[in-house]
């Protein structure tokens, strides 16, 4: 008797150690899941606040360049987040009523601000201010004509109200795509759109024919990488 438990002892401590560590591997992997959760959570909370602060024309009051680019980059994402997209038109219209105050002043201390600019043509699509739209996506092209991460979010802009488009905005959108297929960053990001943008493909790929076969070689082999992954 006392052979048979010298003999299993071990392989059930062995099992216990096992039993534990697996324990362990839980609860730690349950405790990232509800901070994740957590923090996923916070986010969408901030982002409600932030729209309904907004509605009632209230946006945090900007210290510094950051701050002004902050209230800039989150008018984008109420612009374009669902919680915006589930509001009634007039909501929406508060909204943006009050981010078009920020970026008009934002747009006055500089008048080559792109992204300032930008942020109007998007606001202007809430109300279908055709004309604003055009106005802004020009100036924001020429005020940010080299700025790539603008560029894209303009061909954006762009590609979803293709019909609205007036002739100086044509010319506009074809800077931007030559812009981006100049760089192998640009070129990552125009592919990017390549692929998801039914309506700007054509106009890529002929811009595209103009440039050396070795550039052409490389938007081809990075548009076939995206499909791929």
């Amino acid at each position: 008797m006392s052979r048979w438990r010298v003999d299993v002892r071990p392989d059930l401590l062995g099992k216990l150690a096992w039993v534990a560590l697996a324990l362990v591997l839980l609860g730690a992997a349950f405790l990232v899941a509800i901070r994740e959760l957590g923090a996923n959570g916070a986010r969408h909370h901030d982002e409600i606040v932030r729209f309904e602060m907004a509605v009632d024309g209230v946006l945090p009051a900007p210290l510094s360049y950051s701050g002004e680019r902050q209230n800039l980059l989150d008018c984008m994402a109420m612009a374009d987040g669902i919680y915006g997209r589930l509001q009634t038109k007039a909501v929406l219209a508060d909204m943006a009523a009050t981010c078009a105050e920020a970026a008009e002043a934002a747009l006055r201390s500089n008048p080559n601000y792109g992204f300032a600019a930008l942020v109007l043509a998007r606001l202007a699509v809430i109300g279908d201010d055709w004309d604003r739209f055009n106005r802004m996506l020009v100036v924001s092209q020429r005020g940010a004509p080299a700025e790539q991460w603008v560029s894209v979010e303009r061909l954006r802009l762009y590609a979803g109200h293709e019909d609205r488009l007036d002739a100086a905005t044509l010319v506009a959108r074809q800077a931007d795509i030559a812009l981006l297929l100049a760089s192998p960053i640009g070129i990552r990001s125009i592919a990017g759109l390549y692929v998801r943008n039914e309506s700007l493909r054509e106009l890529i790929a002929a811009e595209a024919e103009k440039l050396p076969a070795e550039v052409q070689n490389k938007f081809v082999h990075t548009v076939r990488n995206i499909i791929g992954s």
